[in-house]
């Protein structure tokens, strides 16, 4: 899955302290996202893809798992679920 995924242009971000929120209008629904999270919702604007995003979090952070794009694939899986990415 090293698609290129970006976000729905509709959910508003908000971010405090260590976490972001986002509210999709259109499910008057609120999801909640630790830094990770929100570190990769940052980069889904369609010009990275997964690969660049592990890259990127690995620039980031210091420890990142051998694992990591299996968690970013289940991640924006989960987000696809959602209906919060295109």
């Amino acid at each position: 899955m090293d698609k290129r995924i970006k976000k729905k242009s509709t959910i508003v971000t908000r971010a405090e302290d260590a976490h972001a929120f986002l509210y999709d209008p259109d499910k008057e629904s609120i999801y909640c996202l630790d830094s990770v999270g929100f570190e990769i919702w940052k980069l889904l604007d369609g010009t990275h893809s997964t690969s660049e995003i592990v890259s990127a979090l690995a620039e980031e952070f210091e420890e990142v798992p051998d694992n990591c794009s299996e968690y970013i694939e289940s991640f924006i899986s989960s987000l696809a679920e959602e209906e919060l990415v295109e």
